[in-house]
């Protein structure tokens, strides 16, 4: 990647941007049409980052009521791993681990977890919702209640 060195340039930076130009525009039968976007998306970032010189590209991840800003290709890296490692469970062990939390730079660990209704109860308030929509339903629709 580019370092932070004054004078530093890419070496053979215009051959490797016909390279990515070329993946870019790939047209292999062999690959699937989820494949060649997925493949597309992470060449144009790519080249985004090599074309850039001042600025790399920043991704911006919502964990509960934080934000973690990845800004930096080594983070990122590191981010992407630990998802394929957790499968899927990352941002439950972003809120509570601290070990992860130091390594991102989250702070400290939250000492309250989010208050969250349980399942029964959010059900029963919708059952008694909907029920109270259908008494009222009922009584617009009676035909007895009609006059003529």
């Amino acid at each position: 990647m580019q370092d932070n060195r004054p004078g530093f340039r890419f070496p053979n930076k215009e051959h490797v941007l016909d390279l990515l130009g070329e993946m870019l525009s790939d047209s292999s039968k062999k690959k699937t049409k989820k494949d060649k976007r997925a493949q597309r998306y992470a060449v144009r970032d790519i080249i985004s980052f090599i074309s850039d010189e001042d600025e790399a590209p920043e991704v911006n991840v919502k964990i509960g009521q934080q934000t973690l800003s990845l800004d930096s290709c080594s983070i990122k890296t590191f981010y992407d791993i630990t998802c394929e490692l957790l499968h899927g469970g990352l941002a439950h062990h972003l809120m509570y681990n601290e070990v992860l939390r130091d390594v991102f730079d989250l702070g400290p660990v939250p000492l309250e977890p989010e208050p969250s209704c349980n399942k029964q109860a959010r059900l029963a308030v919708h059952d008694a919702a909907d029920k109270h929509r259908n008494q009222v339903r009922g009584k617009q629709r009676d035909k007895r209640s009609t006059v003529y």
